[in-house]
């Protein structure tokens, strides 16, 4: 076995030679098939856009959109179910993309992380809502809750700590290149460096969390869909 490779190379050469060999799968095929996975991961990703237009789900400007997956609300398993639908076409999407060279292969890893994290978290919901209720927060503090309301916090912290990673590698190797791609990894790591500012504001105070969640949603989700559509669009390397 190659000394370098990673995980997701196991998982890419396991997709690639199942589809090859029992579908006749071409190149052309699996770029399709993994750009229209990515848009589709991308919708179920961004449930929150139809949030407020449904009447009173959103109690607040202050709740985090995972407020809304609390145990026992209204349509959290079905915004659970959404966020393990999203991380597994995210997966699925980035393994079809094409072969990352060896110096971005731990990109492609931490983006497959990212995906496993955000399907691992619509597993477990929240047993109160944490942005909202201060006795929510002072149980979570002094560890008084249930583990599956841990565990989605340690979901959510893998989530934005492996696509911030992968974003801000992207952009460092992609930086001397004059491509579509450099610039919106560029675009895009500069506007999560500055985002965590009103991010943990909004996290420390509970204020205007629903205001700042949403542009992370929408950086994360332009970030896959840079990292497969880009990379579908050119052959598999040896």
């Amino acid at each position: 076995m190659d000394a370098t490779a990673v995980p997701w190379d196991v998982g890419h050469n396991w997709l690639m030679a199942t589809a090859t060999a029992h579908a006749g799968v071409t190149w052309l095929d699996r770029r399709r098939l993994g750009s229209i996975t990515a848009v589709l991961g991308a919708v179920a990703y961004n449930w929150w856009v139809a949030v407020p237009f449904l009447h009173r789900l959103l109690p607040s400007i202050d709740s985090f959109f995972s407020d809304l997956e609390v145990k026992g609300a209204r349509d959290a398993a079905v915004f659970g179910h959404l966020d393990v639908l999203a991380g597994s076409l995210f997966v699925v999407a980035l393994l079809l993309a094409s072969r990352p060279t060896p110096q971005r292969r731990v990109e492609r890893g931490l983006f497959v992380a990212f995906a496993l994290a955000v399907g691992a978290g619509g597993l477990f919901p929240f047993s109160c809502a944490e942005g909202t209720d201060q006795s929510c927060r002072s149980a979570e503090w002094h560890f008084q809750l249930p583990i599956d309301h841990y565990l989605h916090v340690v979901c959510s912290a893998v989530e934005f700590l492996t696509i911030s990673s992968a974003i801000l590698l992207a952009w460092h190797v992609t930086r001397h290149r004059s491509t579509i791609e450099s610039r919106l990894f560029r675009g895009i790591g500069i506007a999560v460096l500055v985002g965590y500012v009103p991010l943990a504001f909004a996290y420390f105070s509970d204020h205007d969390a629903a205001l700042v969640e949403p542009v992370f949603f929408a950086l994360f989700t332009a970030a896959v869909l840079t990292e497969v559509l880009v990379a579908s669009a050119r052959p598999n390397e040896p």
